[in-house]
């Protein structure tokens, strides 16, 4: 009886688990598209390429962003 219960919380937050997946994998795809289009693209996912190494470079350019946002 036990042993059930574990097995059916265990599907349904594998089931959770999934869902939410899928949400943010789109959630990142708009995202990302949407970082492109105000220059943001490769401070949110590349910051290395464009000599970032430590966060607070990121502000000035993560301020211009949000303003064309």
């Amino acid at each position: 009886m036990k042993l059930q219960a574990i097995k059916q919380e265990l599907e349904r937050l594998e089931d959770e688990y999934e869902a939410a997946k899928g949400f943010s994998l789109n959630i990142t795809h708009n995202l990302h598209r949407m970082a492109e289009a105000v220059g943001l693209s490769e401070v949110l996912w590349s910051p290395k390429d464009i000599g970032i190494t430590i966060a607070y470079q990121m502000i000035p350019l993560l301020e211009k962003g949000i303003k064309i946002l």
